[in-house]
């Protein structure tokens, strides 16, 4: 997460097929590794890491994005677009989202971005270990299979996501995405 937050634009290079360079094996190979004596197949343990591949740089993309636009109009990103989604969010055609506006979780001051965004990364990432877990412990008392005795629930931990997006977020605003 660090390498994207000072280079943002690396999210935005075209993956033209699956890793093949050292440093790419190397974390894809930690990544697995991480996941040794959890139980999952190979399969599986493959499907966790591309799962977070794709939460980590889809959380890049939009977070790039969304931060080269509120350094062109941070007011859009405060109590003015909980202002506007008030006005055109009709809550008998969008029931959910009309109870979030009026909860009022889009009634932030512009400030709040940076703060906002590492705090929903985290929130995501945790969720996205949390079902992992969840899964490795199913499997440990699965038919057929019978879960080790004294065995404890393992504990997964991001590979140098997380932690550091606090203090990072700052200069994703600060570089904006390079323009081609």
């Amino acid at each position: 997460m660090t390498l994207y937050r000072a280079h943002p634009w690396a999210a935005t290079l075209p993956l033209t097929g699956p890793p093949v360079g050292p440093t790419n094996l190397a974390w894809f190979d930690a990544a697995l590794g991480a996941l040794d004596g959890t139980g999952l197949d190979a399969g599986h343990k493959v499907a966790v890491v591309m799962g977070l591949i794709t939460y980590v740089q889809g959380e890049i993309r939009l977070t790039t994005d969304l931060a080269a636009a509120f350094a062109d109009d941070p007011a859009a990103f405060g109590a003015r677009y909980g202002a506007a989604l008030s006005r055109v969010v009709d809550p008998r055609a969008l029931p959910a989202l009309a109870a979030v506006v009026a909860a009022g979780m889009f009634d932030v001051t512009a400030t709040d971005f940076c703060a906002d965004v590492a705090a929903d990364f985290d929130f995501g990432l945790g969720c996205y270990l949390d079902g992992v877990a969840a899964v490795i412990a199913r499997q440990g008392t699965a038919p057929g299979r019978r879960p080790a005795t004294g065995a404890r629930r393992p504990r997964l931990r991001p590979l140098g996501f997380g932690g550091s997006s606090t203090r990072r977020c700052s200069s994703v605003v600060e570089q904006p995405p390079c323009k081609r």
